[in-house]
């Protein structure tokens, strides 16, 4: 596969395609879709979650996905790119869960977060193994919101950039995988390297993964090694 805009997909309303990284076994997975976190102007807005094989209440790690937000309509969270992220934390032994939002609205994802939390019994969620995963603009968006969720210690930035409004010292004791691309236009690969330099003096770890020849979307865009070594990577960091 070569690269892919996810601009031009938007725009004319395609689909753009999986996580280039090969998976099996998603036909034993349980899925849920649809379900109603919260309502914005009478429109119900739905997140969708995916169960793992042989799932046990609070025994499975939980990645809360958020793509770059849009319109309700839109349903991005059922976009292969995100239905294929769900499907292979969940047969990699995790919850999955994907959601739609309103693009720059922080309140919709605290409202998913908190909705999480409420009703962390009935869906099985661990509410201190939940790592936050945002991609793109999401990822500006989202940081400041899990920071006010002290049990939340895990985070994936994947093709962002990190607000710089970010309360570092909330930051402690946190844990953050960072992606991005070499090639990105929209971000470049050194646009959070303020966060890594205060790292250590503000108590978090913070790591960088740098596609040498990626592009915005580097997940699904570029479909080759060094991505299928960054998603590894990711799970890996998830999982431990």
């Amino acid at each position: 596969m070569g690269t892919y805009s996810i601009e031009k997909a938007i725009k004319k309303s395609i689909n753009i395609p999986p996580v280039a990284y090969p998976y099996h076994g998603e036909e034993f997975l349980t899925i849920k879709n649809d379900i109603p976190y919260c309502i914005n102007n009478s429109i119900e807005q739905t997140f969708d979650i995916y169960y793992p094989k042989d799932f046990k209440p609070f025994h499975h790690k939980t990645v809360l996905f958020v793509n770059g937000g849009g319109a309700i309509k839109r349903n991005y969270k059922s976009y292969p790119c995100f239905t294929s992220w769900g499907e292979l934390v969940a047969v990699n032994d995790m919850i999955g869960i994907t959601f739609n939002w309103r693009s720059g609205k922080s309140e919709d994802i605290c409202a998913m977060i908190d909705y999480l939390f409420v009703h962390a019994k009935e869906l099985g969620i661990a509410v201190n193994e939940i790592c936050v995963f945002p991609l793109c603009r999401a990822v500006n968006n989202t940081i400041n919101c899990v920071l006010k969720y002290p049990e939340i210690r895990k985070m994936v930035l994947y093709y962002g950039k990190i607000s710089e409004n970010t309360k570092l010292m909330k930051c402690e004791n946190m844990k953050f995988l960072i992606a991005l691309g070499n090639l990105d236009k929209m971000y470049s690969a050194s646009c959070n390297d303020w966060f890594l330099e205060n790292a250590q003096k503000y108590n978090y770890t913070a790591e960088l993964l740098v596609h040498p020849q990626g592009v915005h979307g580097i997940d699904y865009a570029n479909d080759d090694e060094y991505t299928r070594k960054i998603i590894e990577r990711t799970l890996e960091f998830i999982r431990n």
